[in-house]
């Protein structure tokens, strides 16, 4: 280096400009791009959320809550309906008793003691059902429900296959019977 060539302040020595640095196993290194930092944890981080980031944070918090008042509302709900039915099954139940016990005495007049005994015995088992119903509370009925899958699944699912066929019966009886009274109606008054 001669004397003529002054280096800028700071430097000791001029770089070879045709100096390339070696890149790893034959890739070719772009001198536009910036390198990564080594180390995570050389970027700093701020830990107190800010922005966009705290408004997020608010606003999930915030739908938590509603959904957890949701959740205990339909929870409530759900209860004082499976309650309102429970009483109306008892209800119904004690229906089908009493009729099961009048048609007793006639069955007796009718066809025999010894069946009217049956139907006497089918009472006291359709009286001992309402009154388990009766004194027990719904999460007592729903885990002796869940016991009873468990033990049985087979039977569970065949009394779930004819309690729907019976309720679609019944449903089509009934939309057959309104059909035939509207089309009963407007016959009439087009006569």
């Amino acid at each position: 280096m001669s004397q003529s060539e002054q280096l800028p302040e700071g430097t000791d020595r001029v770089l070879d400009p045709t100096f390339e640095p070696a890149a790893p196993s034959g890739q070719v290194l772009d001198p536009t791009v910036e390198p990564v930092a080594p180390n995570a944890a050389e970027i700093d981080v701020d830990p107190q959320p800010t922005g966009a980031r705290a408004r997020l944070q608010s606003v999930a918090s915030a739908l938590d809550e509603k959904t957890a008042g949701l959740r205990s509302q339909a929870a409530d709900k759900a209860r004082a309906f499976a309650t309102d039915g429970k009483d109306r099954a008892v209800s119904g139940l004690g229906s089908i008793q009493k009729l099961i016990d009048d048609a007793a005495a006639t069955i007796d007049d009718k066809v025999g003691p010894q069946y009217g005994d049956y139907a006497r015995k089918a009472s006291e088992t359709v009286s001992g059902l309402a009154s388990t119903l009766q004194g027990k509370e719904i999460d007592d009925l729903i885990e002796d429900a869940r016991e009873a899958v468990r033990k049985s699944p087979a039977l569970a699912i065949g009394a779930a296959a004819a309690l729907g066929f019976i309720f679609a019966r019944l449903v089509k009886a009934g939309t057959a019977a309104t059909g035939e009274s509207d089309a009963g109606s407007t016959n009439g008054t087009a006569a």
